[in-house]
């Protein structure tokens, strides 16, 4: 299985995180949509050449002080119930 993920612009409320942890914080969203698709079977979203323009997620809570890793995880779990919830 070949799975593609492109984030174009991540951004975060400076009071999250520094604005030289956005990278960081990227390849954590990354990873965790890549580990989410990766435990179902089948598809769990629609397959499609045309990217999401837009995706709104439920509010996530993110705690003080957490690791660019803790907020990319809380973020690519967000961003993975958007694709889930589009079948």
């Amino acid at each position: 299985m070949i799975i593609n993920i492109h984030i174009d612009k991540v951004m975060i409320d400076s009071s999250i995180a520094e604005s030289n942890q956005t990278n960081s914080i990227k390849n954590a969203i990354q990873t965790e949509i890549k580990k989410q698709l990766l435990k179902q079977s089948g598809t769990p979203f629609r397959q499609s050449p045309k990217p999401y323009k837009k995706l709104s997620t439920k509010p996530i809570s993110i705690k003080p002080n957490s690791s660019p890793k803790q907020v990319g995880t809380k973020i690519g779990n967000a961003v993975y119930s958007c694709f889930a919830s589009k079948k």
